[in-house]
C-alpha cells in the first residue's frame, strides 16, 4: 500500500512487514528518488511517531512525469468524487485547466505548482493543492561533423570531443558518454571510450545527460569514415652525418604538407637532432583525409676503431673470424667489403684471404684491417711422383709474408725449413726419401702466433 504524507514523501506498507518504507524524492526518476526500505518500526512504542497522512480530498496529490527543461511536463490530479473544476498554476506565470494538463518549462529551476478544486455546480473553491517541483536543465548537443581518419597507428579517444559536445555546459553537472548504437545510448549500456580505426564506416552515438536527473539528456550521432589507411613512405629513423645537414623528403601525391617546424613544403632541411612530425592531407574528391608520421633524427655513432681480430682457422671450411671494436656502436661488419651484417662474428669460412671491415651503419663511415690469411694443412701426403699429394705445404701460406714453417721428426729433429712461397716438402732429407711415419711441424706467423701440428707421410 502506498500513501502520500504531508511532506511530499510517499510511504509504503507491505503486508506481513513490521516497518514502513518511504520514497523521499518521488519527483525524481531512478535511483535519485531515494527509496528507504525501513524508516519507521511498527512496534507499539513507536505508533505515536507515525506521520499524519493527508486524508482524501485527494490521497495521491499532484502527480507528474517529465521534469526536463524544454519538454512537456504532464500533470494529473484526480478527484475521486463529483465533477469538480480544476484550475492550475504552473508557477511560471502560466495556467491551465482540467484533470490532465501539460506544460513546457523554458528554464530550469524550482517551481511551486498549485491546483484549485472548485465545486462543479456552485463554482465555489473547495480546496487548493500545492507541490514544489524541480525542472532540470537539458543538454542540447550541437551537430557533430563526420570524421575522416586514415591512420591506424593510434586509437581515437572520444573524450577529446567532450568540450565541443558540451557546448559551454558545466562538466560538473553534465556527463558525456559514447555508444555504438542508439539503443545502447538510451539504455546507457556498453559505454565505449575509444575506437581503433578500421577501413569502412563506424557510427558513434554521443549522449549528454544531467547528472542530477539522467532522464534529461540529448543524443546525437556522427560517423567515423576510413576509406583507406594512408602510409607516408619515409624512413622513421634518419641521421645527421658529416655535413651536419639532412633533407627530410616526403613522398608525392598529397594535397598538402605540414611539418612540426611550421614549414609547409614537401621537403625540409634540418640541422639538429630531434623528432620531426609531418602531417599530410590526401584529397578523395568529396572529402579529405589526413595522417602523420614522426621521424627521429639522430647523430652518427662514434667512428669505429678495430681493436682486435680473433681468427680460428686450420680447418678446411669451418673457420671463423671475430672483429672486436674499441667501443660499441651502431656498426655493420664484413670480411669481403660487399656483404655486411650486424654481428661481428663470421663462421664456416673457407680457406682464403680476407679483410675485416667495420662501418657506422648510420653514416657509413668505414675502417678496414690488414689482410687476414686463413691457413690449413693436409693430414697426409704421398710423395710417389703420381702427381697427387706429392708435396706437403701449409695451404694459403704463400699469401702471408714472413711466415716460417719447420718440419721435424718425432724426436724433434728439424728436417727442413720452408717459406710460404715455396713449393713444399717432398719427403726427403739430403736427397734421400724418408720412411712412412708421422712428422711434426711448427708454423710461426708474422703476427708472432705459433701453431704446432702433425701429419703423415705415406709410401
Amino acid at each position: 500500500y502506498l500513501k502520500r504524507g504531508p511532506d511530499g514523501q510517499i510511504f509504503s506498507i507491505q503486508k506481513g512487514k513490521s516497518y514502513i518504507g518511504a520514497i523521499q524524492n518521488p519527483d525524481i526518476v531512478g535511483l535519485g528518488c531515494n527509496y528507504l526500505e525501513t524508516v519507521l518500526n511498527l512496534s507499539g512504542s513507536n505508533l505515536l511517531d507515525l506521520p499524519t497522512f493527508l486524508m482524501p480530498k485527494y490521497p495521491d496529490g499532484i502527480s507528474l512525469i517529465n521534469i526536463c527543461e524544454g519538454e512537456a511536463t504532464e500533470f494529473n490530479y484526480k478527484v475521486p468524487y463529483g465533477t469538480p473544476i480544476l484550475k492550475w498554476n504552473f508557477g511560471d506565470g502560466n495556467s491551465g485547466a482540467g484533470e490532465n494538463v501539460s506544460h513546457t518549462y523554458n528554464s530550469p529551476g524550482q517551481y511551486t505548482v498549485s491546483v484549485e478544486v472548485y465545486n462543479g455546480f456552485t463554482n465555489a473553491l473547495l480546496y487548493t493543492e500545492t507541490q514544489d517541483i524541480t525542472i532540470y536543465e537539458r543538454a542540447e548537443i550541437p551537430e557533430i561533423d563526420d570524421q575522416y581518419i586514415c591512420s591506424n597507428d593510434n586509437p581515437i579517444f572520444f573524450s577529446e570531443n567532450n568540450s565541443y559536445v558540451l557546448n559551454g555546459l558545466d562538466p560538473n553537472i553534465f556527463d558525456v558518454s559514447y555508444f555504438y548504437s542508439e539503443k545502447e545510448a538510451i539504455l546507457n549500456e556498453n559505454e565505449v571510450s575509444d575506437f581503433t580505426p578500421e577501413v569502412g564506416s563506424k557510427t558513434v552515438w554521443v549522449k549528454v545527460a544531467n547528472s542530477f536527473n539522467p532522464t534529461c539528456y540529448d543524443i546525437k550521432s556522427f560517423t567515423i569514415n576510413t576509406p583507406e589507411f594512408l602510409s607516408i613512405d619515409i624512413p622513421s629513423q634518419q641521421y645527421l652525418c658529416a655535413k651536419n645537414t639532412l633533407t627530410l623528403e616526403a613522398p608525392d601525391g598529397y594535397l598538402s604538407y605540414e611539418w612540426s617546424t611550421g614549414e609547409t613544403s614537401q621537403d625540409i632541411i634540418v640541422t639538429s637532432t630531434g623528432r620531426y612530425t609531418i602531417t599530410v592531407v590526401k584529397d578523395f574528391g568529396n572529402f579529405t583525409c589526413q595522417t602523420q608520421k614522426t621521424i627521429s633524427v639522430g647523430g652518427p655513432s662514434p667512428a669505429p676503431i678495430i681493436k682486435e681480430i680473433q681468427v680460428n682457422d686450420w680447418s678446411l671450411e669451418h673457420n671463423s673470424i671475430e672483429i672486436i671494436t674499441e667501443e660499441k656502436g651502431n656498426y655493420e661488419y664484413s670480411v669481403d667489403g660487399i656483404t655486411y651484417q650486424t654481428a661481428p662474428q663470421f663462421f664456416n669460412l673457407p680457406i682464403d684471404e680476407y679483410t675485416a671491415y667495420v662501418r657506422d651503419a648510420t653514416c657509413l663511415n668505414q675502417v678496414q684491417s690488414v689482410p687476414i690469411f686463413l691457413l690449413y694443412y693436409d693430414k697426409f701426403f704421398t710423395p710417389n711422383d703420381d702427381g697427387y699429394n706429392d708435396d706437403w705445404q701449409i695451404t694459403n701460406s704463400e699469401a702471408e709474408e714472413d711466415i716460417q714453417i719447420l718440419i721435424m721428426d718425432r724426436y724433434g729433429q728439424i728436417i727442413t725449413e720452408l717459406k710460404g712461397d715455396e713449393k713444399g716438402w717432398d719427403g726427403t732429407l739430403n736427397g734421400e726419401p724418408l720412411p712412412t711415419s708421422d712428422y711434426w711441424f711448427q708454423v710461426k706467423r708474422s703476427n708472432g702466433e705459433i701453431h704446432f701440428g702433425h701429419f703423415t707421410l705415406k709410401r
